[in-house]
């Protein structure tokens, strides 16, 4: 992700770790927490996010009750001190000293924890659409501490953030904000990720319907209220893709098993429908020759139907 955002690319990852001691039922890799809090402006200076510090203490809690048997440790990252100090004095409501000790607990803001690193990161982002302390004007400035602090993490890194303001929020001189960049490449790299998960356990029936994936990925189906689920076993069925919101949506890729024989659809087809339908899901069939030809045409349909 920092590769993306702040080096075009141009790094050779070189990572080697040992997971021998770290849980299974921890996530690896980078996790965007989409909290909608408020930033405050301190009268004295700096600035604080009250539910987005909650949010950060749950999750702390959560990695916490995981890694008790391991050495693993945790840090807390944050650009402004006012939240580092609000977030210290509700872990140490319920921590004790030696809990902290034994995982080399720190709370710091950004500058201080350069030269650092932690198994595992929380980054508290702090800005909000609301509230009055949301200027992006310290991430602008100093994006190479902030590419500093997201890089401290050797096994996981939590971003605890508003995701809508920093994708729409419009910097000064109307340049992109490097918290837009961020963004943009995290939801690269789920994409990739959700991709490469179905990829491996041989989840799609053909080249076809990997490819319409990878397209439906670049689709911010959220936007609109949906959720993409691949492969999703309904009853008696599994659906090539599930669009889950609103409305239940399943959009299926016809090869030539399931072409007209004789002017008819197939019957196995047409019950499967007809038993979907009355289970109160939209089914929207395409030829895979379509999908090749004119995927543009297919995810405008798709839309539509939404």
């Amino acid at each position: 992700m920092c590769n993306q955002t702040f080096y075009e690319g141009n790094l050779r990852i070189r990572t080697n770790l040992n997971y021998s001691a770290y849980p299974n039922d921890l996530p690896i890799g980078v996790h965007w927490i989409d909290c909608k809090g408020e930033a405050i402006k301190h009268p004295a200076g700096s600035r604080y996010n009250l539910i987005e510090a909650e949010v950060v203490i749950s999750i702390f809690r959560d990695v916490l009750n995981k890694i008790q048997n391991t050495p693993l440790s945790i840090g807390v990252v944050t650009p402004y001190s006012r939240q580092a100090e609000l977030i210290v004095n509700k872990i140490q409501k319920f921590c004790s000293s030696d809990v902290l000790q034994q995982h080399k607990v720190e709370v710091l803001t950004t500058h201080k924890f350069q030269g650092t690193e932690r198994d595992i990161i929380i980054f508290s982002l702090v800005l909000a659409s609301k509230g009055d302390g949301n200027s992006c004007r310290w991430y602008n400035i100093y994006p190479q501490i902030l590419n500093v602090a997201l890089s401290r993490a050797k096994y996981l890194l939590y971003i605890v953030g508003d995701k809508e303001y920093c994708l729409h929020h419009t910097c000064f001189k109307g340049e992109e904000c490097i918290l837009k960049r961020l963004v943009k490449a995290y939801n690269n790299i789920k994409r990739v990720e959700k991709l490469e998960k179905y990829t491996v356990l041989g989840k799609f029936d053909s080249p076809t319907e990997r490819y319409l994936f990878e397209k439906l990925n670049e689709v911010n189906f959220e936007k609109w209220g949906y959720k993409l689920i691949p492969k999703l076993v309904y009853k008696r069925y599994t659906l090539d893709f599930a669009l889950i919101g609103k409305k239940k949506i399943n959009i299926e890729c016809d090869g030539y098993q399931h072409e007209l024989i004789e002017g008819l659809p197939v019957l196995e087809d047409v019950e499967r429908d007809d038993f979907l339908n009355n289970e109160g899901w939209q089914v929207l069939r395409f030829p895979n020759h379509r999908i090749l030809s004119d995927v543009e045409g297919v995810i405008k349909e798709i839309l539509k139907s939404l």
